[in-house]
């Protein structure tokens, strides 16, 4: 039997989206209003007062980060010959 469980993403989007009745599309659109000129430009990220919106090249918004959050100490992980995940 498993012991530890896990979520995906989209699982969480579907809860928030069902259960909360948050409008994930009206969040999307307010973060590609805010990012729209920047994508145009080239940049590869945006910074609007302590959120940093990070770009790809093709015009993705693919992360958004609080300037001002601590980093988060995580133990390295190697993957090892069975495919396990070793952590140290």
């Amino acid at each position: 039997m498993k012991t530890s469980m896990f979520v995906s993403d989209h699982a969480v989007l579907r809860w928030l989206e069902r259960v909360h009745k948050i409008d994930i599309e009206r969040i999307r659109a307010v973060i590609a209003e805010k990012v729209q000129y920047a994508i145009g430009t080239g940049a590869s990220a945006l910074i609007m007062g302590n959120i940093r919106f990070e770009l790809s090249p093709d015009g993705h918004v693919v992360t958004v980060i609080k300037k001002d959050r601590k980093k988060r100490n995580r133990p390295k992980k190697d993957v090892d010959k069975d495919g396990d995940f070793d952590y140290k």
